[in-house]
């Protein structure tokens, strides 16, 4: 089991914040830096006015085109010109992110497209509840931390051990599989809706209802962690077990009030559908969600890592390998795919030159089971 301790991860451009309380995983963050967070301001470039759907599409250097409404605009917008504006929503699966005009000073209005202000560091959030330990497994960790109290750094990273059982945390949370109190939670996250399905499992099969009431109301403490830990947002739809009755029913909404009620992002538990589901909605915050920031469609069925995840998850396995097993010959097998994508990181070139003696790397054929693997030499 962890210690309780807020762990930092940096791999292939890849960060990690992954804090335990209490032996479990109570808060994760994500990220990549220069991604678009909400509350930076660019200066943007106008490609695109459609006055029929009353927006402008703003390009902002890197990622989706942004979305401005032109209620917002200034009238003498033109296409190609440029304005300063803030992020109000990132983006999602088919949608650039939501922009609205900012305000600044005069040097803000002309120039090349680019980041003007950013929001503070995506770390400090963690910082302001951190327990006493803050492990991490690279110095440059701590120019982000500056005076934070209780940093302890793992020299050449952490342990095969801590890693291996920190990426378990996090491959868990891209299941759709969730087990909880004999029974399960399905979680399904799509571009419209995230649907989450409580099943009590054989064992329950015919409890009386009172019984019933009881599962519904304990597995909600943990649909609550499970929206936090996967950051989805959007409209949810919960399919509880079935309830006999208008009490339960607000007992029920009331238990997830409860359930979501020290989430950092804004959650309205709006009621109960005409079919008998729990609807509420979750703002998108800060961190992306973990399902649309690691995963993609896989071409077999489901979802797979994206390339970078993978890159990243690579990389922090071989480097607990180097540390735990220094003397040990190793093989890494990758994709083409992988392997274009491992050469373009820093941290993937320092590692094979530091190794070079002890490690061999080879293109592999990409199977549907994997398209990396590590053995020894």
């Amino acid at each position: 089991m962890l210690s309780d301790a807020l762990y930092l991860q940096s791999a292939g451009g890849e960060l990690r914040a992954l804090r335990f309380i209490d032996g479990a995983l109570a808060d994760l963050g994500v990220w990549y830096p220069g991604q678009p967070l909400v509350g930076n301001c660019y200066r943007a470039r106008v490609t695109r006015l459609e006055p029929a759907i009353g927006v402008a599409f703003c390009d902002l250097g890197a990622g989706p085109h942004g979305i401005l409404p032109l209620e917002q605009a200034p009238r003498s917008l033109t296409e190609g010109a440029a304005l300063p504006v803030r992020l109000v929503r990132a983006a999602a699966p088919g949608k650039g992110p939501k922009l609205a005009p900012a305000r600044g000073p005069a040097a803000w209005q002309e120039g090349p497209i680019r980041l003007l202000e950013t929001k503070a560091d995506l770390l400090a959030r963690f910082l302001d509840t951190s327990p006493e330990a803050i492990l991490i497994d690279q110095p440059a960790w701590k120019a982000s931390l500056g005076e934070a109290a209780g940093v302890r750094l793992s020299p050449g990273g952490f342990s095969l051990s801590v890693t291996n059982a920190l990426e378990a945390e996090v491959e868990s949370l891209l299941s759709p599989r969730v087990a909880v109190s004999g029974g399960s939670l399905l979680i399904e996250p799509g571009e419209t809706l995230t649907a989450i399905d409580v099943n009590l499992g054989s064992a329950g099969r015919g409890r009386a209802g009172q019984a019933r009431d009881s599962f519904n109301h304990e597995v909600l403490s943990e649909v609550g962690r499970q929206l936090r830990l996967r950051a989805l947002a959007g409209r949810i739809l919960i399919d509880c077990l079935s309830l006999e009755n208008g009490k339960q029913r607000e007992l029920l909404k009331a238990a997830m009030r409860r359930a979501v009620s020290d989430d950092v992002e804004r959650v309205e538990v709006k009621g109960m559908t005409m079919t008998g589901l729990l609807e509420l909605t979750r703002r998108r915050g800060l961190f992306s969600p973990l399902y649309e920031l690691l995963t993609e469609s896989d071409p077999l069925g489901g979802r797979r890592l994206k390339l970078r995840a993978e890159a990243a998850a690579l990389i922090r396995q071989l480097t607990a390998q180097r540390r735990d097993e220094a003397a040990r010959p190793l093989v890494v097998e990758a994709s083409t795919a992988l392997l274009r994508v491992l050469e373009g990181m820093e941290s993937w070139r320092s590692l094979t030159a530091a190794s070079a003696s002890l490690l061999k790397v080879l293109p592999m054929e990409e199977s549907d089971q994997a398209r990396h693997r590590i053995r020894p030499a």
